[in-house]
């Protein structure tokens, strides 16, 4: 028997939270992949302005 009854015999009032929870973490796990993918370019470019702040030019 299985754990999660099927969308077809799920009433609606059950369907929409299960829609949301889903979007939810659809929506947390691509901002994570895409933060994750950003984080060492974020880093890179803090040390070139901190670098760049440092030798009095600006």
């Amino acid at each position: 028997m299985p754990l999660v009854p099927s969308w077809e015999v799920m009433a609606d009032s059950a369907k929409e939270p299960t829609k949301k929870i889903f979007i939810s973490a659809f929506l947390l796990v691509l901002s994570l992949w895409i933060f994750r993918a950003l984080f060492p370019w974020l880093i890179v470019v803090i040390c070139f302005y901190w670098v760049y702040r440092s030798t009095g030019k600006a």
